[in-house]
C-alpha cells in the first residue's frame, strides 16, 4: 500500500481516539512507517494548549482503546504505543 492510502487511515483512526477524550487534539500529520509489521510514526498537536494531555495520558487511552479491540481497522499492539513531547517548532 502506498504511504498516502494507508496515511489516511491511520489518521482518521487516531484522530477518532484521541477526540473521544481530548476533543481539540488531532493528528497533524502521519511522519513515517517503519517496515516489519508497520509502526506508524505521527505527530499530534492540540489545538487548545490548555487541554493538551501528557505524552503517558496519550499512550494510556491509545492502549485502553487497542486492548477493547481494532482501532479502525487496524489491530493495534498495545505494548507497542510509545509517545514523546515534542518542543515547539521541532
Amino acid at each position: 500500500m502506498e504511504f498516502k492510502q494507508l496515511a489516511s487511515p491511520v489518521k482518521q483512526a487516531i484522530d477518532q481516539v484521541l477526540a473521544d477524550k481530548w476533543p481539540g487534539m488531532e493528528v497533524s500529520r502521519v511522519v513515517k512507517f517503519t517496515a516489519g509489521s508497520v509502526l506508524a510514526h505521527v505527530e499530534v498537536v492540540a489545538r487548545d494548549e490548555s487541554q493538551e494531555p501528557t505524552p503517558a495520558e496519550l499512550v494510556g487511552q491509545v492502549e485502553n482503546r487497542a486492548s477493547a479491540g481494532r482501532i479502525g481497522t487496524f489491530e493495534i499492539e498495545p505494548t507497542t504505543i510509545r509517545a514523546a513531547r515534542l518542543n515547539k517548532g521541532q
